[in-house]
C-alpha cells in the first residue's frame, strides 16, 4: 500500500472522532465524587467543576481551561509569551506554571502543542516527539573528527533528524487540516472562535481520545509517513500549509490581510536537549556538540516558513542551561533579533491568592469549619511559591476524598522534601484519626543530584541554604549563579525582567537542606567549619549554639544534665525538657510545636531554624509575640542577649531562655565582661544604654514604649512557670574556649530569674563523633596550646625584666662604690 493510500485509510479511521471533537468535545473523562466523606450538599459543587482525568487521577493542570480572559492579570502575562513578531524561550522552575501557561494561550491562538517527554504519571500531550528521538536507527555514532568518514556521518544524522521531524509536523498539518475542515462543517455562530481553538488543543492534550481503538492519533500517522520520501514530505507540508490558510481566511480577513500566525509550542525540551548529544555538531566549529533541539526548531521552522504562514516558535525547558537553549534557538532560527526570554510564570506568594484558588475545590464544610480555616493557613504557609506545590497537593486531597487534610498536607511535605516532618497543627492531626491507608504520591519529590556535577555552584547553594535555613534571611541574589539555581530547582525568578532570583519557597528550602544532610555537608558541619567566624552580620559561634542546642534537645533531656545553675537551684532543674516553637496563628491560637532540624529525625516547626533580627526590633517583638514560627530568635543587638528561645518542661509548663554566648581565645574572661555577660541576658537591661537608661531603636518618641511591650510579650508565654522570676525566663551564659567566672554576689538582676551556665562537656560528648569531628576538643587545645604559649612568653618577658633590674641595681651599687672610694 502507497504511503497516501495508507493516509487516506487513517484519516477515514480517524474522521468520525475529529468530528465530534470539532462540532461537540473532546470527551475528556471526568473524576467521579463519591463515597461517605464527600457530604451531600458538596455533591453539586463537585460534580459542576468537572475535574479531568489524566493517569488515573484527578489533574488540575488542565481544569476549567480558557478562564485566562477573565483575569486581567493573567491575561496580561499570556500575551508576554504569545506574542506575533518573534521566538520565545520561556524559562523558570520547575513546577512554575509553564505548561499550564502554554496550554491557556493554545486556548487563545491556533498552533502545535508538542512535548519531548511524556510524564506516564500525569501524560499530557502525544509521544510523537520522544518516540521519535527513542527510535532506533534515529542516528549513527559520530567517528572521530579526523576520520575522512565524520562529515559524511554527520550529514547522514542531520538528514535523518531532518526527515524524521519533518514528517511528525507533517502528521500534526494533516490531523489540524481535518480538524478545521469539520469544524467549517458545524461551526455554531453563537460560540466564540476561542471554543474551537480550545477543541483543538484538546485534542493534541489527549491524543488518544481522537482515535476510535484509543490510540495516540498523531504518533500513529508519523510512523505511517516514515515510509514517505522527502520530496513527498516537502510537497504535502504545503499543500496542508496552504489548505490551513483557505481554511481560516475569514480569520484572516479580520487581522486585515496579515499572513497566518500559528504558534509551535515545544514543551519540557530539556529532554530533546539532554539526548544523543554528541551525535551533532554546530556549522560553527568553536560551537562544538549541537543538541537535538537545535535540528528540531531548524526543521519546523524551515517547513512551514512561506507566504502562507508566520511559525512562531515557544520553547519550555527546566533543568538545563539557559545559554544552550538560547544556542539552540539562535542558532536554527539565524534570527538573533527574533529571539526573547520570558520569565513571569507568577507564583502564589499570597494568602489571599492562595485562598481563593483552594476555595474553588475544597468542600463548603471544611472550609467553614475550624480545621479548614487552619488547613488554608498551613497551605499559604508551606506550599507558597510555585503552583504545582499547591495543586498537587489539592490533587492528592481530592483522591483522598477530603479525608484527613491535615495529615495528608504532613505527608505530602514529608514526601516532597524527602523525609523532613512538619509539626504544627498537632492538634488537628490528632483529631483525624489514624491513617487509613498507605498513601502514594504521583509527585516526584525535590531532588537535587546534578548538583554534584558543579562543585562551585553546590557549595554557593549551600551557604544561601544554610544562611537562610538559620537566620531567615529570606530572599537574596546570589549573583552569577542564580540562573544555575532556577535550572536546578530550589530557586525562582521573581518577573518578567529577571530583577529577582528568590530562594524563599519553605518546601524548595527544606527539600534542599534535607538532600544537602544526605548527599553533600550537614548543618552541623556547616556551622561547626564558621565557628571562629565573627562579622557584623553573622556570629558563628552563637550559630553554633543554636544548632548544638537543637541536637541537644532533638530529645527529651533533664534541665541539669545541660545547665549548670548558679546560686538557688530551681525546683524544676532536675525535670526534663524539649525544644518548642510558639506560635499564634491569625485567629489567635496558639500552637506548640516540636523542634528538631539537627536530630535524627528532621522535625520542623517553620521553613528556618531561626531569625536574624540584628537590624529589625520589630522582628524581635514580633518573634517574642509568637508570630513568627522559628524556634530561635538572634535578637536585636540593644536587646542584648544572643539567642531567644522557649523550653517546654516535662509538666507542659515552659520557660524562655535569654543566652549570651562568648568565644575568646584569652586565657580568662575578665571579670568586667563576665558581668557585663550576665547584664545582657538580665531583663531589666534590655533596650538600655551604656548608662543604664532606656532606648529604643524602634519609637522616635518614649523609650519606655519598647520596654513595656517586651514586658508584655514575656508576661504572654503560654503555660509560663511562676518560679522562674518575674518574667519566667532562665538566663544563660557560655564561654569557649575561655573559662568565664561567676559573680553571682554581683548579679544585675532583681527579679529572682535563674542564672545558669551552658555545660560545654555535654555539647563537646553530643557533637564528638559528628564531622568535624571533636572540633570543640581541637579548639580547646589550641586555646591551651595558646595560653601555654602566651604564659612561656610571659615568663620569658618577667626573666629578662627581672635580669634588666638586676644588671641596673648592680650598675648603681658599682657607681655608689666608685664615689666612696673618690
Amino acid at each position: 500500500m502507497s504511503v497516501q493510500d495508507a493516509v487516506r485509510d487513517f484519516i477515514r479511521e480517524i474522521d468520525g472522532c475529529i468530528l465530534k471533537a470539532a462540532g461537540e468535545h473532546v470527551p475528556i473523562p471526568i473524576w467521579q465524587f463519591e463515597g461517605e466523606y464527600v457530604a451531600q450538599a458538596d455533591q453539586g459543587h463537585f460534580a459542576n467543576l468537572e475535574i479531568p482525568v489524566l493517569g488515573g487521577k484527578p489533574s488540575l493542570l488542565i481544569h476549567n481551561l480558557g478562564r485566562f480572559p477573565r483575569d486581567p492579570d493573567l491575561q496580561k502575562r499570556l500575551e508576554s509569551i504569545f506574542m506575533h513578531n518573534c521566538h520565545t524561550f520561556f524559562f523558570n522552575t520547575s513546577g512554575s506554571g509553564k505548561t499550564r501557561l502554554l496550554l491557556e494561550g493554545l486556548c487563545q491562538n491556533w498552533g502545535f502543542y508538542f512535548t519531548s517527554f511524556v510524564d506516564s504519571s500525569q501524560p499530557v500531550g502525544s509521544i510523537d516527539v520522544q518516540q521519535s528521538i527513542q527510535a532506533p536507527g534515529f542516528y549513527s555514532p559520530l567517528p572521530p573528527p579526523s576520520s575522512s568518514d565524520y562529515n559524511k556521518a554527520l550529514d547522514n544524522n542531520r538528514r535523518i533528524a531532518s526527515t524524521t521531524f519533518r514528517r511528525v509536523l507533517l502528521a500534526r498539518l494533516i490531523i489540524f487540516t481535518l480538524f478545521l475542515e469539520k469544524v467549517n462543517l458545524c461551526r455554531d455562530p453563537d460560540l466564540p472562535r476561542d471554543e474551537y481553538k480550545k477543541r483543538w488543543l484538546l485534542l493534541q492534550v489527549f491524543p488518544k481520545l481522537g482515535h476510535p481503538k484509543g490510540r495516540d492519533i498523531f504518533d500513529e500517522l508519523a510512523v505511517i509517513l516514515s515510509r514517505a520520501s522527502d520530496g513527498w514530505v516537502s510537497l504535502r507540508s504545503k499543500i496542508y500549509t496552504h489548505r490551513v490558510h483557505d481554511l481560516l481566511a475569514s480569520e484572516m480577513q479580520e487581522a486585515k490581510g496579515k499572513s497566518l500566525g500559528l504558534f509551535c509550542v515545544l514543551d519540557e525540551a530539556q529532554f530533546a536537549a539532554s539526548q544523543h548529544k554528541h551525535v551533532f555538531r554546530s556549522d560553527d566549529e568553536d560551537d562544538g556538540d549541537r543538541t537535538i533541539l537545535t535540528e528540531i526548531i531548524r526543521v519546523w521552522e524551515q517547513q512551514l516558513r512561506g507566504e502562507y504562514v508566520d511559525i512562531f516558535m515557544v520553547v519550555t525547558a527546566t533543568g538545563i542551561s539557559r545559554k544552550s537553549v538560547k544556542s539552540a534557538m539562535t542558532s536554527a532560527l539565524r534570527k538573533i533579533d527574533m529571539y526573547r526570554e520570558h520569565t513571569d510564570t507568577g507564583a502564589f506568594t499570597t494568602l489571599e491568592a492562595q485562598k481563593q484558588y483552594l476555595m474553588q475545590y475544597l468542600p463548603t464544610s471544611l472550609i467553614q469549619s475550624g480545621s479548614g480555616v487552619r488547613l488554608l493557613n498551613r497551605v499559604g504557609y508551606w506550599l507558597r511559591g510555585r503552583h504545582q506545590f499547591t495543586a498537587g497537593y489539592v490533587e492528592e486531597l481530592i483522591c483522598n476524598k477530603f479525608r484527613q487534610p491535615h495529615t495528608l498536607l504532613r505527608d505530602y511535605v514529608r514526601h516532597i522534601t524527602g523525609g523532613v516532618t512538619i509539626s504544627d497543627a498537632v492538634e488537628y492531626v490528632e483529631n483525624e484519626g489514624r491513617q487509613l491507608e498507605p498513601r502514594t504520591f504521583s509527585q516526584g519529590r525535590l531532588e537535587f543530584f546534578e548538583l554534584k556535577k558543579n562543585s562551585d555552584l553546590l557549595a554557593t547553594a549551600h551557604g544561601v541554604i544554610i544562611d537562610n535555613l538559620l537566620s531567615s534571611k529570606g530572599p537574596r541574589s546570589i549573583g552569577r549563579d542564580d540562573m544555575l539555581c532556577i535550572e536546578h530547582g530550589f530557586a525562582r525568578v521573581l518577573d518578567s525582567k529577571q530583577q529577582g532570583v528568590l530562594i524563599d519557597e519553605p518546601l524548595a528550602v527544606l527539600a534542599a537542606v534535607q538532600w544537602m544532610n544526605t548527599n553533600h555537608q550537614s548543618v552541623y558541619k556547616a556551622v561547626a567549619k564558621d565557628i571562629r567566624r565573627n562579622t557584623e552580620n553573622n556570629n558563628g559561634f552563637e550559630k553554633f549554639i543554636a544548632v548544638a542546642l537543637d541536637l541537644i534537645f532533638s530529645k527529651q533531656r533533664r534541665l541539669s544534665e545541660v545547665f549548670e545553675f548558679h546560686g538557688t537551684k530551681p525546683s524544676w532543674a532536675d525535670m526534663n525538657a524539649r525544644l518548642v516553637s510558639v506560635f499564634r496563628d491569625d485567629t489567635g491560637k496558639v500552637e506548640i510545636c516540636g523542634s528538631s532540624f539537627c536530630g535524627p529525625e528532621f522535625v520542623a516547626p517553620s521553613a528556618t531554624l531561626g531569625i536574624a533580627a540584628l537590624y529589625d526590633a520589630k522582628a524581635t517583638l514580633s518573634w517574642l509575640e509568637h508570630r513568627d514560627r522559628a524556634t530561635f530568635c538572634f535578637p536585636h543587638p540593644w536587646m542584648k542577649p544572643d539567642v531567644l528561645f522557649v523550653l517546654e518542661i516535662e509538666d507542659g509548663s515552659r520557660i524562655w531562655v535569654a543566652l549570651q554566648s562568648k568565644w575568646s581565645k584569652q586565657r580568662t574572661i575578665m571579670k568586667v565582661n563576665a558581668i557585663n555577660a550576665m547584664k545582657s541576658v538580665t531583663p531589666s537591661k534590655y533596650f538600655s544604654n551604656k548608662h543604664g537608661k532606656p532606648h529604643s531603636p524602634v519609637t522616635e518618641g518614649d523609650d519606655t514604649d519598647i520596654h513595656d511591650k517586651i514586658s508584655e510579650h514575656l508576661l504572654a508565654l503560654p503555660a509560663r512557670r511562676s518560679d522562674a522570676g518575674k518574667y519566667s525566663l532562665l538566663r544563660v551564659v557560655v564561654s569557649f574556649p575561655a573559662p568565664m567566672g561567676i559573680y553571682t554576689s554581683e548579679d544585675p538582676d532583681h527579679d529572682d530569674h535563674p542564672f545558669a551556665t551552658l555545660k560545654m562537656e555535654l555539647v563537646k560528648e553530643i557533637t564528638r563523633d559528628l564531622s568535624p569531628e571533636r572540633i570543640l576538643e581541637a579548639e580547646e587545645k589550641n586555646w591551651r596550646e595558646l595560653c601555654a604559649a602566651s604564659s612561656r612568653g610571659s615568663e620569658r618577658k618577667e626573666t629578662r625584666k627581672r635580669k634588666r633590674g638586676q644588671e641596673q641595681l648592680e650598675q648603681i651599687r658599682s657607681c655608689t662604690r666608685k664615689r666612696t672610694r673618690i
